[in-house]
């Protein structure tokens, strides 16, 4: 089943190859469109090879730090992780944290930051819940210090989502409005706790 819905898009990229050679610009979106298609069918392993070629292919004629980038490294994360390697999909996590940051006045950076404010956010409140134990060691510290700086990582990419947001605060009203509730929240949770 899989097959046929990958051979068209082999045998497209197998053209395109030898018209434009391997690094033409138009490999990107069918080798991102064979890489959907394998974790479509729960191929993550075959997904994560086209999805690295297609970044590869994007850096290679966009340039290092551009944020039209950001779809492939997010895709890459979903496969790394469904295949159970927590350790790259946090590398890569960073990555992309790292393109929104070259790319903040870049309205797109903001749901980039968002998620990540997310993530910090939900990290702590796991460990309010008692979902974590008290006393564990992240870098030298114990768990408590640990969690309280996710309160802070999240207040900063919150404050960074809210400035990608600034060149056009009426287009993007609501989303702010958003944002600075989970900012606001942070600071909530910080004095209560």
């Amino acid at each position: 089943d899989w097959e046929a819905a990958t051979e068209p898009l082999l045998a497209s990229i197998e053209e395109e190859e030898a018209r434009n050679g391997p690094f033409s610009r138009n490999l990107i979106d069918l080798l991102t469109s064979l890489g959907l298609a394998y974790q479509e069918h729960d191929r993550h392993d075959l997904a994560l090879g086209m999805f690295d070629r297609a970044l590869f292919l994007r850096r290679f004629n966009d340039g290092l730090f551009g944020l039209d980038q950001a779809a492939l490294v997010q895709r890459l994360i979903a496969s790394e992780t469904a295949i159970g390697r927590v350790d790259s999909a946090a590398a890569l996590e960073e990555r992309l944290l790292d393109l929104a940051r070259r790319n903040r006045a870049d309205p797109r950076a903001a749901p980039i930051f968002r998620d990540a404010a997310e993530r910090e956010m939900a990290y702590y409140e796991r460990y309010l819940r008692g979902d974590l134990p008290f006393v564990m060691t992240i870098n030298g510290d114990d768990q408590q210090e640990g969690a309280a700086e996710s309160v802070w990582r999240a207040r900063r990419h919150y404050n960074q989502a809210i400035l990608a947001l600034v060149g056009n605060v009426a287009e993007h009203q609501a989303e702010r409005e958003e944002l600075e509730e989970g900012l606001m929240h942070t600071y909530y949770l910080e004095a209560s706790h």
